[in-house]
């Protein structure tokens, strides 16, 4: 996934804006707007992670790959960039930070803010190391626009630590907790904490057990936390027939933590969930790469019953072709309860594959859930195969990143808003 062409393509021309009316199936004519073009010189440019609001309406994401440091090679270790709105309706971006591979380097997962403005985000590699290493980190903002970057914790810090971290939460005493892809006794991955008031020390909460024992393998995706500080994620490997999990993890005293399965992937081929995170309704959704009844991907909700047990309901299974496939993030609310997402495949463009969408799920009168494209990516000036989470802004317009695309080719990508 994080592998694209060494070379660009410098175009001239400053598009920065694209219009394209949708077909019938969707539900009122959209258009997106390019806000950023990521590749330019001392920029980022892969920006898989998806992106962030702060209370005045910036948008803030790490990019995997660039940044003005070397020390990963050509390709740089990777940036975090904010994004500004001018009067005029334009965007600026600042790189607020240049990862520079001494601790971590390509953030992969979705930043965080605290009640203080402080961003936390993981970094997922340490230079081109990208199994045991990665780092924690804090920027905290100063007066004069600038942000000072922390270490909080870097991987391993012992034997048998984590590695690859990937997405955190925070609790209401400012406490981190946060998924490691890998690592851990059994190289399988695990949940760690870090406690703010003891100088972020590191607790692991749970170490994932070995493959062929039929637990989970691999946490990744959204991570989510309940009021009673409960966590719940995925994994993307282990469980009965090795496709994943949803687990959640209970607090029991202030030492330790019970892991439950709420779900296991057995009957959805090459499953690869993308995490979960709840709803307005309490139910827990999220997304596969693969599986459904169609083989390119689906949209899953989670219903807790009254035994303690969750319910799981297929709400969409992709197609491919003019439809979306192969989702890489989650979904998000609005608040008329449509669900939004994107697809990295499907739709049009990209010699046949198509180069992804962003699409809509609506609740049915009668039950189930009807899809509305409301766009479809081409691979050129307007981005494509989009991943990280859409947010939306108080008036339901939607944002988000591709990896690909954009004025500078491939390498590249877009920040995106889609006019609803």
């Amino acid at each position: 996934m994080h592998s694209k062409k060494a070379s660009f393509i410098l175009m001239t021309a400053m598009v920065m804006f694209v219009a394209v009316v949708i077909d019938g199936d969707s539900a009122s004519a959209q258009t997106e707007r390019v806000l950023h073009n990521f590749g330019g010189p001392s920029d980022g440019w892969e920006p898989v992670g998806g992106l962030l609001f702060d209370s005045s309406g910036n948008l803030y994401g790490p990019t995997f790959y660039g940044g003005s440091n070397n020390e990963c090679g050509t390709k740089g270790c990777g940036t975090v960039f904010e994004l500004r709105a001018n009067p005029v309706g334009n965007w600026s971006e600042t790189v607020i930070y240049n990862l520079d591979g001494g601790q971590g380097a390509h953030p992969v997962s979705p930043l965080i803010f605290d009640p203080q403005g402080n961003l936390y985000g993981t970094a997922w590699c340490n230079q081109e190391y990208c199994y045991y290493q990665g780092e924690v980190f804090q920027l905290s903002p100063n007066s004069n626009g600038t942000w000072t970057p922390t270490t909080l914790h870097a991987f391993p810090a012992f034997l048998f630590d984590g590695g690859s971290p990937v997405s955190l939460v925070l609790d209401d005493s400012g406490n981190l907790y946060g998924e490691a892809q890998w690592g851990g006794l059994n190289n399988t991955g695990l949940i760690f904490e870090l406690n703010r008031a003891k100088g972020w020390r590191e607790s692991l909460l749970y170490v994932f057990g070995p493959y062929l024992q039929g637990d989970g393998a691999n946490p990744v995706g959204a991570f989510a936390r309940d009021a009673e500080g409960n966590l719940y994620g995925t994994t993307q490997g282990g469980g009965a027939d090795r496709l994943g999990i949803v687990f959640e993890l209970m607090p029991e005293g202030s030492v330790f933590w019970r892991k439950k399965v709420l779900y296991t992937f057995s009957d959805h081929i090459n499953t690869i969930p993308n995490g979960v995170s709840f709803g307005p309704d309490g139910n827990l959704y999220g997304t596969t790469q693969g599986g459904g009844a169609n083989g390119r991907g689906s949209v899953f909700s989670l219903t807790p019953n009254s035994d303690g047990t969750w319910s799981e309901t297929d709400l969409y299974a992709f197609s491919g072709g003019s439809d979306g496939a192969g989702p890489l993030a989650g979904v998000v609310f609005d608040g008329s309860g449509n669900l939004y997402g994107t697809t990295a495949f499907g739709g049009t463009g990209c010699n046949g594959s198509g180069c992804g969408t962003a699409y809509q799920l609506s609740p049915s009168p009668g039950g189930g859930w009807s899809e509305s494209i409301l766009y479809r990516f081409t691979g050129g000036l307007d981005g494509g195969s989009p991943g990280g989470v859409l947010v939306l802004d108080q008036v339901g317009n939607l944002y988000g990143v591709t990896g690909v695309g954009g004025i500078y080719g491939n390498p590249g990508g877009v920040v995106f808003e889609i006019t609803r």
